[in-house]
């Protein structure tokens, strides 16, 4: 009978073990980890294989392609019409009080995206760190930023690039809102420790063109102003190539379509 008993507890405590193992196994599956993300275009990154990834290919054959559309259209339009461009659109968008008001707005969304940092110090008070709670004022504060948005550009009767570039801008800062919070409550509550508020690391995030927030992001050890020339570069491409694209074909077929005017 000792001898069962005996074995008994043996198989007893096997159990317990594999329980507690499998326990903490669901535990470390739920815990968010983090890492840094290897970009298949970024040549400063020895991980990334951008030499041989047809994806460089690519981005290189489409800004080839960009620029000698933009270049052979310009001067195309400025031997045949004296003018290298329709400036129209251009004008209505830059010399337009429009766009005073439009970017005083964007300066009042990123101030507002502070206010993130609101639901983060709740959770580290004893008052106001019931998870409900927390989520109210949180999803309440996005809607905020969402609604006066909308109110902005209704009431202002904004041009139409300007009324999405605001409404587009929102929509970018209620998401890193969403992230910002979601992302340091769920590390909270892992570590089961007060979540610290950091004003400088939301600054750098809002800063950095990624909706997800991570505690680190991967970086370089310097600046590197070749990638940065290269990126204005094809920025002002891409710009360039999709105002020509909406001056020369889509704005014409509109004016004889009778729906612009």
């Amino acid at each position: 009978m000792e001898g069962d008993y005996r074995i008994d507890a043996i198989i007893a405590l096997q159990r317990s073990r594999k329980t507690s193992k499998a326990t903490s196994a669901v535990h470390k599956k739920r815990i968010k980890k983090f890492c840094n993300v290897v970009s298949p275009l970024d040549p400063a990154d020895a991980r990334s294989g951008v030499h041989s990834s047809e994806f460089r290919g690519l981005y290189n054959l489409a800004m080839l392609a960009g620029v000698l559309y933009v270049f052979t259209t310009l001067l195309t339009n400025l031997l045949m019409r004296n003018q290298p461009a329709d400036l129209k659109l251009l004008t209505s968008v830059f010399y337009s009080t429009h766009l005073l008001e439009v970017l005083a707005t964007f300066v009042c969304q990123g101030l507002y995206a502070y206010t993130a940092l609101i639901p983060v110090y709740m959770a580290g008070t004893k008052r106001f760190s019931n998870r409900l709670t927390i989520n109210i004022v949180h999803h309440i504060l996005q809607s905020l930023l969402f609604f006066f948005t909308i109110v902005f550009i209704v009431w202002r009767d904004w041009n139409l690039i300007h009324a999405v570039s605001a409404f587009i801008e929102g929509l970018v800062l209620l998401m890193k809102m969403h992230s910002y919070i979601r992302t340091m409550l769920e590390i909270s509550r892992a570590q089961n420790k007060i979540p610290s508020l950091d004003v400088k690391d939301f600054t750098m995030y809002l800063l950095i063109p990624s909706l997800v927030y991570e505690p680190n992001f991967p970086r370089t050890d310097r600046i590197r102003w070749e990638y940065i020339a290269e990126k204005v570069f094809a920025l002002i491409m891409g710009i360039s190539m999709l105002y020509i694209i909406i001056t020369t074909q889509v704005m014409p077929r509109l004016e004889d379509s009778g729906t612009l005017r």
